[in-house]
């Protein structure tokens, strides 16, 4: 189950995170963000900007997946950042379930993310299926 969460723009992050997840849809995430909002991942392609690298960064993360179910363990909130340590649950093509653990940081702009930065367990996000 989810952690408690207090704050309401980290809430709605968190319920638009669900939409990616459920539906693809990446615009109720992006509208979340402020135009200038740097946008950071461990995935190589280096700092993104604003909505469109929130697209981007979500678009190409749902896209390796048939299905994934990101929990949220611990949040912990301050009026301008709030670190959010996440559990998913996901299975790639071909029917291969993975697991894996990270911590996503947002900043925190009144009722908008002027920020995004995440790193997860990429060894275990990445691990190849042995031949069956």
């Amino acid at each position: 189950m989810d952690h408690e969460v207090r704050n309401d723009t980290t809430r709605r992050f968190i319920a638009a995170l669900r939409k990616v997840e459920q539906d693809g849809d990446l615009d109720g995430l992006a509208t979340l963000f402020t135009d200038d909002a740097e946008v950071r991942s461990i995935d190589g392609h280096g700092p993104r900007r604003g909505q469109d690298g929130i697209r981007e960064l979500f678009g190409e993360y749902v896209g390796q997946f048939e299905s994934l179910r990101t929990t949220f363990t611990q949040v912990t909130e301050g009026e301008q950042h709030a670190a959010l340590e996440w559990t998913t649950e996901a299975v790639r093509p071909g029917g291969h379930e993975v697991e894996y653990t990270g911590v996503t940081v947002i900043d925190l702009d009144g009722d908008r993310c002027s920020g995004f930065r995440t790193v997860y367990d990429s060894a275990r996000l990445m691990q190849k299926v042995a031949p069956g």
